[in-house]
Order: structure tokens, then sequence, then C-alpha cells
């Protein structure tokens, strides 16, 4: 692994290009396509001389030979892009569905050089299970990547197939299921991991395990998976049986996590939802996370949806419950910290380090071993971030952000202190330093920001620094249930300085 990140501020900072993204110019690797160019694609221009920053390669560059991704992969092999798609909507309503989303612009290089890499006998896949709600056509027709797939298909020859891994959807409405579809889910099925005194989850009793919920109503399906010394997970078998990964989140805000950055992007290699825990009912003082304090508010709200799974899970009471919920929403109370989104969800990162492990280090059934199961790359997307109520309704933040590196959790914490969060504050990313449980370390970084050494790119050149250089603050507004909390502490007149 390659423990060097690299961040690059690029000039461009909307994604106003046409499809199919194609390059700026004609690179003389890329001989395999027709040509074609799109001069003002700076998105594209940026990737490839970040891969080029890396030393991919290097003997190669500059001729027609140049195949970065070649490091990673040999031909004839699979290349995974696990992109960041939630939802097929900003719950915002001034909001854009370019904040919530990653942009086939960011996957158009990635999907070159991964043909390159594999040659025409390899495979190509984007592969995500986004949340369970999301109406995968929609969203797929908002962003165009079907459009994008079908120039490879009658242009380039080659196919790239994208695979929803859910095993089911389920339509809702003010938080109620209105429809239940099982999916067909990932083609080469799923592996169910059973982490056991590895996961994060292994130091709670049972008595606080049976507080975990999970992203329906069911929460027995959520504690039947972690409880009783055990955890699992379903996770995909076309992740988990690729040569290379390609992760690429969106930079942006989260609710639970305080972050969507590559580590919580890995909640998408699940298949089912309900068998990853959110968080856990009540307030901390018995042993929950869903509630900072029990006042008027989260008393009522409590009792009520404890009535409401009951009821719902026996196909009563819909009607009401969206009406209260609706109600809840039109007063504003959506805001309030609940369902664990807040600063003090101690749930979700367990959740979170549990698929990095599988991720980083389980075999191509998951298991865990004390080398990498899988060579992996993060690449993320923040030509326009999101903040604020992120990660479903988060504000546009344009700035022209792309990061890339093999370390995700390095470079998470890089681009948290960059958005002006101190990754020390956030669970997912505090936890994630060092030796975790089963004897894995998910990351290079070893907590002293001195030792972490990045490149940097940005209108003025590239140069090399460590991240205790770093002063560049770009004052990010956090999920309002984690305002005032993760915040970096800086004087005034560096803040919004590059």
């Amino acid at each position: 692994m390659n423990p060097r990140p690299v961040i690059c501020f690029s000039k461009q900072r909307d994604y106003e290009i046409p499809l199919p993204f194609h390059p700026p110019e004609r690179y003389p690797e890329l001989d395999f396509l027709d040509g074609s160019t799109t001069p003002e694609n700076e998105i594209y221009a940026d990737l490839r001389r970040m891969l080029a920053a890396q030393g991919y390669d290097r003997e190669h560059f500059g001729s027609a030979a140049w195949s970065p991704l070649s490091d990673f992969v040999a031909p004839a092999g699979t290349i995974v892009l696990k992109p960041n798609f939630v939802r097929h909507y900003n719950e915002d309503p001034d909001g854009v569905l370019e904040t919530v989303v990653t942009h086939p612009a960011v996957l158009r290089p990635l999907i070159d050089y991964a043909l390159k890499a594999v040659g025409p006998e390899g495979r190509v896949i984007i592969a995500d299970a986004p949340q369970y709600d999301c109406d995968i056509e929609a969203l797929l027709a908002a962003n165009r990547l079907p459009e994008l797939l079908t120039f490879y298909r009658e242009s380039v020859g080659r196919e790239v197939e994208f695979r929803d891994l859910r095993v089911q959807f389920g339509r809702h409405d003010n938080g109620v299921v209105l429809e239940r579809r099982d999916l067909v889910g990932d083609p080469e099925g799923y592996e169910a991991v059973d982490l056991g005194d590895a996961s994060e989850f292994a130091p709670m009793n049972d008595r606080k395990l049976h507080l975990l919920r999970g992203a329906d109503y069911d929460e027995e399906v959520t504690i039947r998976h972690h409880s009783s010394g055990r955890h699992q997970y379903l996770v995909s078998r076309t992740v988990l049986t690729a040569d290379l990964v390609i992760n690429v989140p969106k930079i942006k805000t989260h609710k639970k996590s305080g972050v969507t950055l590559s580590m919580k992007n890995l909640i998408g290699i699940n298949g089912d939802k309900n068998w990853l825990p959110h968080y856990r009912s009540g307030f901390t003082k018995g042993g929950g996370d869903e509630f900072p304090r029990p006042d008027f508010y989260s008393l009522f709200r409590r009792f009520g949806a404890d009535l409401a799974r009951q009821l719902l899970k026996r196909g009563l009471g819909g009607p009401i419950f969206r009406r209260i919920r609706a109600a809840e929403e039109s007063v504003g109370l959506g805001r309030r910290a609940r369902n664990g989104n807040w600063f003090g969800n101690d749930t979700i990162w367990r959740t979170c380090l549990d698929l990095n492990k599988v991720f980083y280090f389980g075999d191509k059934t998951g298991k865990l071993s004390k080398t990498p199961g899988r060579r992996v790359l993060n690449v993320y997307d923040g030509i326009i971030a999101g903040e604020g109520d992120g990660p479903m309704g988060p504000r546009a933040r344009p700035i022209g952000l792309l990061a890339l590196g093999e370390d995700g959790g390095a470079v998470d914490v890089i681009l948290a202190w960059i958005m002006g969060f101190d990754w020390r504050r956030i669970p997912v990313l505090a936890n994630a330093i060092g030796e975790l449980g089963g004897g894995v370390a998910i990351t290079r970084f070893d907590g002293d920001p001195a030792r972490l050494e990045l490149h940097w790119i940005d209108e003025d050149g590239e140069r090399d620094l460590l991240f205790s250089d770093l002063e560049l603050n770009l004052g990010f507004d956090a999920h309002p249930g984690w305002a005032g909390q993760i915040e970096r502490e800086v004087p005034a007149d560096l803040r919004n300085v590059r």
C-alpha cells in the first residue's frame, strides 16, 4: 500500500461537461478510444495528473503503453468501481443531486484506465447498494450513467456493467413502508461474513446489542445478526472477488457519522440494509444513542417510535404515522437530533469499521487475514461537495476538490481537516487509527499528523507537504446534530484561505 495521498484543487467547479465526458486532449495511452476530446474537461486531466503523481506505471508515462491501474491488476482481471449512489434526489427542495451522489464525469477517466488495465478479456463493473428506498432507475436517469455505458458499448466496443447490490427495495412515505420488492441483487451472490470477536460490537453485552436498530423498523433482523457473539454482514461477492476495487465517495457531511468519505461509503458493499446497525434505541443513560437527552420531544418520540414499530410490522397504523411524521417535518422537528443523527452516535462508526476490515482484509469469502484481500484505490469527488444536512439534503459547496489514495483512513482524516473538522472528534475517523478488533489495522496512519505525507496539486503547481503543515480550513457547516462539536479550533484569519 502506498500511504501517500494526493489532494488536488481543480479549476473545474461544476459538472458542466457534455456527455460522454471525453478527455481534454488525445492522450497517447488512450489509443483504444476514438480520439474524441472535450477541451474543457479539467476533471479528466486532473485525475490523470493525480495517477501520474503517485508514480503508477512510471516507466511508461507519456507513451502509448502507460497503464496506471496495471500496477494493481493484471490483464483479464476484474475492477469494480464503487460510487456513492445513496439516493435519487436531494431532500432539500433547493438542493441538487450532484451534492448527494458521485458524478459520472469523475467515473469516466477511471473507467477508461480500468478498461486499459484489464484488456478485452477483463471486466469493469460499477456496483453499489444504495439506500433502501432509493429509486435506482430514477437516480441513473438523472445522472445519465446509462448513456455513458451505452457509449462504451456502441463506440468503444466494451461492456461496462452497473449492478444494484441490494436484495430489496422499499418505497417509503414519511417513514412508512408502502411497498417492498425483492431485487435481483448481486448476480454473483453474497457472503454472510461473521466477524465475531473481531467486530467493533464485540465488547458490547447483549443488553446493549438488543437496542440496535437498522434501516427499517423491523429491529429483529438487526438484532438477530448482532447478538450472542455473532456479528454478521451480507457482503457482495462482486466486491469480495474483485482484483481491484476503486471506492469513489462523494465528499459531504453526514447526520450519523459526521462526514461521508471513503470509510462511510463502504456501507454500500452490504446487500441487506437491516444487517447494518445504525443506532441504539433510547438514551445514553440506558445504553442507547438515539437521542442526546430525555427532553419532552425525545421522550414522546421514543414512545411513539416504539409503538409505531410494533404496529407497522403488523401492517397497522400506516396512514396515522405518516401524518404524524409529516407534521413533524412541517414544523422543523426533522432537524432535531433523533434516530442517532447526532455527535453522540456510538453505533454507526462500529458498523463502518467492521465493513472496512472486511473490505481491506477479508479474503474472497470475507474471512479476515493479516494481509490485504484485494487491491484498493480511493478516489474522492468533491468538485461540488455537500455541507449541512448531509447525506440526503446537503447544500452545495463548489470547491473543485479531488483526492486519491490507497489508505482510505489517511485520506479521510486529511479531507475532514480541510473541510474544517477535527478528525479526532469524529468517531469513525478517530477509532480507525491503530490496531482494531481482530488485530486489523485498516490504515497506516498512526495518529501523529506530523508523520503523514501528502502530495498537493493546485493552481500554483505540485508540492509535497506534511499533514501538520495544513492550515487550510474551508469552514464547512456540519450537520445540525454535529454543529459546534467537531469544528477545528483555528485562528479566524486562517479560515477559508487557500
